[in-house]
């Protein structure tokens, strides 16, 4: 962590030096953008940036590369929040509107449908193959007018399909929504270690 403190820049604060921590960084660079300069990763909840660069880079010190590369601001809540806790901080963020019905924080979250996720569209393609579900977010209006469709249409590789679509059910609660959101931070980049100089090289330039 010192180590990557150092390259901040330092300011004068009641006469004395310190170094900046206030400023943000984000890269714009083209080349942090090519996908086949990383590995995927599926972040757990037993990690930690410093111990990925260490697994990775062989130093802890490089923990500012996992950061860097995937645009991470808050080590916090930018990486996906340990299931252990998960309920917890659900229970904090939703405690008042909870308390508005006489409910806690997760009791709201889990029985309240999204407002926005809670009127979808279920579109169900089966085959004799395969079947492929697709939910589309639609209005009140059409949700509460949508009735169930079932019909065989002809693919043009000359297969017939079933075609199906129907209110989604049950509707999406806020705890699936939010939990949902969690999951889709798993997914990390780790930058190749070949990449590590010109990330570096990088690093300097922006807190130029």
């Amino acid at each position: 962590m010192a180590g990557y403190f150092s390259l901040f820049p330092k300011r004068f604060y009641n006469n004395v030096l310190v170094t900046d921590l206030a400023i943000k960084i984000r890269s714009n660079s083209n080349w942090l953008s090519n996908p086949k300069i990383y590995y995927d990763y599926a972040y757990q909840d037993h990690d930690r940036p410093e111990h990925i660069a260490l697994k990775y880079y062989g130093k802890e010190t490089y923990h500012w590369i996992i950061l860097l590369t995937n645009n991470i601001f808050d080590v916090n809540f930018d990486f996906p929040i340990k299931n252990s806790i998960f309920d917890a901080y659900i229970e904090d963020k939703y405690k008042e509107e909870g308390a508005l019905v006489e409910k806690t924080g997760l009791q709201y979250a889990l029985t309240t449908p999204d407002p926005i996720l809670q009127y979808q569209k279920k579109v169900s393609m089966i085959s004799s193959s395969r079947t492929k579900e697709t939910y589309y977010v639609i209005s009140k209006e059409e949700f509460e007018t949508l009735g169930s469709i079932s019909k065989l249409v002809l693919t043009p590789d000359g297969e017939y399909v079933r075609y199906e679509e129907s209110t989604r059910f049950p509707a999406v609660t806020i705890y699936e929504k939010e939990n949902d959101i969690n999951e889709s931070k798993r997914k990390i980049k780790i930058l190749k270690k070949e990449f590590v100089q010109q990330a570096k090289s990088e690093l300097i330039q922006l807190l130029k």
